[in-house]
């Protein structure tokens, strides 16, 4: 069962291909035959798979004559009791909640494929009606009818029922006067009025007493200005907000990009139209629990990634700090409590000292520019962007340091304000795509850094400018600025390796060697946990030189080899 808090607007188709799923969760299939689309209805997306496989074989059998009741009476026959129709759910299969007013809201419940709808006066009363609802359905005394809904509430004790307040008689009086700012309304409940802001705002509550509680907490707030005004803010165009100013300010253009997907493809159609304020830390848990087990963007089955989960929580609970100070548009961050099941995260795989001496020895031994680029990364744990970036005005005299200032990565274009820290490579592109080769800064302040390197990354840097001054046909000092401008690896058209291209050549190189299973990051682990085995007490130097931001970070790095393990268990 499905819940969710959204406005009730026109169903968001979601998913890719033949298969979609609608945003009120009903699955659909579809496919052609002789030039008409017939389309299969179903509850997940396991029995709409199922249904298009059979009606496509049925289709190829020879035996489909082109109509939609021949193909549902097919599918009632392969076991699918709706057949081209969605199977009924048997109890509970959705409800919404939903806010109409700022004195009325609704609940949406789907029992039996049928919609049934209950009033309340809050949220509160609403989940409270819900509940009461729910447990009815389960115990079987709900008899599928509104005067059944009604009966079952008002036994619950909820005098109005079904309906958001009790139904008054034609001429019966309305509210009554105020009383200290307080007033009974004519539908039973209570209501304090305030002013906040030359504004009249009012606050509900079932009892006199509560609606007085909540009145002086309201005005104790506004004396000691830590109050915040109600607003109509909604979660997910605050969320779209401060991912576009932000962008402009303080994240990177692949992280804006990635954050404003988190928020069209998972929050806006869980979501919806849900307000800003009456989010509560319980609402965005369950809304994290059902990530975990379900609602991929792709349509696929399972639940998102232990990262991509904490990156999604990372992103809204900075977001919402930002709602509180400086917007003032909460007076807490609901999002700070939220708990994730651990999980513990793909291990990166990394080479084993084997391979390390089997890849630098073939590496050394060729002419392959890819082949000196893997021995730079696996003798200084440089990231693939950084090493792609790095122009020969980095390296330092006689070969002796690296100066890692930026890193080649391909983006989709910066906006203007981000335009200032990245500089574009691709230049010779005859289209503008999405995205571009961009020289930014690096992936941390941290990676910022400057390391001396070793005798046979000295030799693999010359190697290089060898290899490109004979693609340039002269020395390399004859090219303007004498060079330094030049990137140390470049491809056989004397252009900067795009991060994928690299990728790609990087997986031949080791699969001309026989090993498979291995990413360019990889090689930084293997640096990484290379150095830690044979220089332990030098953690600080290790950590300045892969330019982490602390100690513990590098340790995360760092893994056991199995040929040292077995050292270990034979010492005793």
């Amino acid at each position: 069962m499905s819940s969710s808090i959204s406005a009730g607007k026109t169903p968001r188709k979601k998913g890719t291909g033949s298969i979609r799923r609608y945003a009120n969760g009903v699955w659909q299939s579809s496919f052609t035959y002789k030039g008409q689309r017939f389309y299969l209805e179903a509850v997940s997306r396991d029995e709409a798979s199922g249904k298009l496989e059979a009606a496509k074989q049925f289709a190829d059998s020879g035996s489909f004559d082109g109509t939609k009741e021949s193909l549902h009476q097919f599918l009632l026959q392969q076991g699918y009791p709706s057949g081209t129709k969605r199977t009924v759910p048997a109890v509970i299969s959705s409800y919404n909640i939903n806010r109409n007013t700022a004195t009325s809201w609704r609940v949406s419940v789907n029992v039996q494929g049928v919609n049934y709808r209950i009033g309340a006066v809050s949220e509160e009363e609403a989940r409270a009606k819900y509940i009461a609802f729910e447990a009815a359905v389960l115990k079987g005394e709900f008899h599928g009818s509104n005067e059944s809904l009604d009966a079952i509430l008002k036994a619950a004790g909820f005098v109005a029922g079904r309906f958001h307040s009790v139904r008054l008689k034609k001429g019966t009086s309305k509210h009554g006067p105020f009383k200290n700012g307080i007033r009974r309304r004519a539908e039973g409940y209570y209501e304090g009025r305030y002013t906040y802001h030359r504004k009249t705002e009012s606050v509900y509550a079932p009892t006199e007493k509560e609606a007085e509680k909540k009145l002086r907490a309201i005005k104790t707030a506004i004396d000691d200005g830590s109050y915040i005004g109600k607003n109509n803010e909604t979660l997910c165009g605050y969320l779209m907000f401060w991912v576009g100013f932000s962008g402009q300010t303080r994240l990177r253009p692949s992280t804006q990009r990635k954050y404003r997907s988190y928020v069209i493809d998972h929050f806006i159609p869980y979501f919806g139209d849900q307000r800003l304020q009456a989010t509560t830390t319980e609402l965005l848990q369950e809304f994290f629990q059902t990530k975990t087990i379900s609602g991929r963007a792709d349509g696929k089955e399972g639940g998102l990634s232990h990262k991509t989960l904490t990156d999604m929580r990372n992103m809204l609970s900075k977001a919402l700090n930002y709602a509180v100070n400086p917007k003032r548009l909460l007076q807490f961050n609901p999002a700070r409590e939220i708990e994730l099941k651990f999980r513990k995260a793909k291990e990166i795989p990394i080479m084993t000292e084997d391979q390390m001496e089997l890849l630098i020895e073939n590496a050394m031994a060729g002419d392959n520019p890819v082949g000196w680029a893997i021995v730079i990364l696996l003798r200084t744990g440089m990231r693939k962007g950084e090493l792609l970036g790095l122009r020969l005005s980095c390296i330092g005299p006689r070969i002796s340091t690296f100066s890692i200032e930026k890193s080649l990565v391909r983006i989709y274009h910066p906006n203007k304000q981000q335009a200032a820290d990245y500089e574009r490579i691709d230049t010779w592109a005859k289209t503008r795509n999405k995205t571009g080769l961009y020289l930014g800064p690096p992936k941390t302040e941290s990676s910022s850094r400057c390391f001396p390197v070793g005798r046979q990354v000295k030799e693999c840097v010359r190697n290089l400018i060898a290899y490109q001054e004979k693609l340039l046909g002269h020395s390399i000092e004859q090219c303007p600025n004498h060079g330094l401008d030049n990137f140390l690896l470049v491809t056989p058209l004397l252009r900067p390796y795009d991060p994928k291209a690299f990728e790609e050549h990087f997986k031949k190189f080791l699969s001309q060697c026989g090993i498979l299973d291995i990413s360019v990051h990889s090689t930084r682990h293997s640096f990484t946990t290379d150095m830690l085995e044979k220089f332990p007490e030098e953690l600080s130097s290790i950590s300045e030189i892969v330019g982490h931001a602390s100690k513990s970070t590098t340790l995360r790095y760092a893994h056991g080899r199995e040929k040292k393990k077995i050292q270990l268990m034979d010492s005793f």
